[in-house]
């Protein structure tokens, strides 16, 4: 998951994997809020939301967004918090599907999402994304930097689907 924040909008997007880290689909969309948190958390809900057509098996979500990810991880409901109806469903659906995970990864393991949100945004292109139709640059971004340059993650991944948050 990633967000490219604009003046007036941001725009988020998300890459959906299989159990071998092969980048399957790509959904993106534009919010209109220009503030980077509240695009990392629409990211993550949009995430959980389009998780409901994926059936059974684990499910990671991965973010490069601390505050939000801290913040869900917490027991303590963060009066004031920006989001907290949004921060409450969020843990709600983690609490009921205990096969599902949050993880914070680092920045650099998050270039595919990152540059992903830079296209959607330059061109418009909201929605579901076809890989095909994703500029190969961007796809070379993420076998050159996603999978190959951290390898464990093949062995981490057993089965399921990775939803990384960008």
């Amino acid at each position: 998951m990633d967000v490219a924040v604009r003046t007036s909008h941001s725009v988020l997007a998300l890459a959906f994997r299989d159990h071998e880290g092969s980048l399957c689909t790509v959904y993106t969309e534009r919010i209109p809020h220009p503030n980077p948190l509240v695009g990392e958390t629409a990211a993550l809900l949009a995430a959980i939301r389009l998780s409901s057509s994926f059936s059974g098996g684990r499910l990671e979500f991965e973010s490069d967004c601390s505050i939000l990810v801290n913040d869900v991880h917490c027991l303590e409901l963060r009066t004031g918090w920006l989001m907290e109806e949004w921060l409450v469903s969020i843990r709600r659906h983690f609490s009921d599907h205990s096969s599902h995970s949050l993880t914070l990864i680092p920045r650099r393991r998050n270039r595919l999402a990152h540059q992903l949100t830079k296209w959607a945004a330059a061109t418009c292109s909201f929605g579901f994304c076809p890989v095909v139709s994703i500029p190969v640059a961007i796809v070379i971004v993420d076998s050159v930097g996603g999978w190959l340059v951290f390898p464990y993650l093949k062995k981490r991944r057993r089965k399921g689907i990775g939803i990384g948050i960008v």
